[in-house]
């Protein structure tokens, strides 16, 4: 057991260096994460102040990840948003 926790934290470490992630911003009532790995692919968590509502998107493509951003900045954040789920 204690060989295996080894090896797990061992590709965690190794994990966690590729990873660089910034503060979250808000704006328009939304919390935004960003996360970048490996310096080509992008994670976004996006999270609704009013109601809790959190979106996970990974995207391998900056133009695609702004798009989506702009998309969810669009929305209510007052309103539970089932169609981006």
């Amino acid at each position: 057991m204690q060989k295996r926790l080894l090896k797990l934290t061992a590709k965690y470490l190794l994990t966690a260096s590729k990873v660089r992630t910034w503060k979250e911003v808000q704006k328009n009532n939304w919390w935004i994460k960003f996360s970048i790995y490996n310096d080509s692919k992008i994670l976004l968590l996006i999270t609704s102040k009013q109601t809790g509502q959190t979106i996970i998107r990974y995207f391998s493509d900056e133009d695609l990840a702004c798009s989506f951003l702009n998309l969810i900045l669009a929305l209510d954040p007052n309103i539970y948003h089932e169609t981006v789920q």
